[in-house]
């Protein structure tokens, strides 16, 4: 795995977003300019994956909005360093919301010492799924 760049978004990444996000989410992609959103950027190949966060009080306790990896660069542990670098840059306490059968990611958010925390009957939309509440303490 090429080491990737871990920076902001910019308006200039916002296409990349986009092809990497597909239909799936129900954000578009200029919504993340209004959240605190990082880029995995690999010399050669662009964009590959991104996380969108946000402070949910003071600078103590953080939101995971959106991680998305590119589905050709999955499994290559972009989603796991750009987690990684962004707690280590934001400590303190981490929240997010999962899909329940999203079990690929509910390992990798377990390995970063994430604990089921909750369940949210019907959170999410299209299909309709609990989301699984997971909280990260320092």
């Amino acid at each position: 795995m090429p080491l990737p760049e871990i920076r902001y978004l910019t308006k200039a990444d916002l296409p990349a977003i986009a092809a990497i996000q597909g239909d799936a989410s129900p954000w578009k992609p200029q919504d993340y300019l209004y959240f605190e959103t990082w880029v995995a950027d690999v010399p050669g190949q662009g964009v590959v994956a991104f996380v969108a966060t946000r402070a949910v009080y003071l600078d103590e306790e953080f939101e995971v909005i959106n991680l998305v990896v590119g589905v050709e660069h999955r499994r290559n542990g972009y989603g796991r360093l750009l987690l990684e670098t962004v707690m280590q840059r934001r400590p303190g306490i981490w929240f997010l919301e999962v899909r329940a059968t999203n079990h690929g990611a509910i390992s990798l958010y377990k390995s970063l010492s994430f604990n089921q925390s909750g369940v949210r009957k019907d959170y999410y939309q299209n299909p309709p799924e609990d989301g699984i509440v997971m909280v990260r303490k320092p």
